[in-house]
């Protein structure tokens, strides 16, 4: 699996947890300036903000469900560090 908006030093694979056929991501490096969840993820205006990416299983594929960013996104805050997953319901850790 792949970000949809990858970059150089995003740390994609800081944290997972699955759960069933969905797993979460954590990409403490992230530099979106985005807040809650499918903002804009072209926007690098909040260095190593961090993000967590969502996919889900069907057969053999995995897709992109979404792009998790907080409600107050601000450099620096490593946002993903951690993540948990049970079911529909997903914890976010942030440094």
């Amino acid at each position: 699996i792949k970000a949809s908006n990858t970059g150089g030093s995003d740390a994609f694979g800081t944290s997972v947890a699955i759960s069933g056929d969905t797993i979460a991501v954590g990409a403490t490096g992230e530099d979106g300036a985005a807040t809650t969840i499918n903002g804009d993820g072209a926007s690098n205006g909040a260095s190593n903000s961090g993000a967590v990416y969502v996919f889900t299983r069907s057969g053999t594929t995995w897709t992109q469900q979404a792009y998790v960013k907080p409600t107050n996104t601000g450099a620096s805050d490593g946002f993903g560090a951690a993540v948990a997953l049970d079911g529909d319901l997903l914890a976010v850790g942030a440094n």
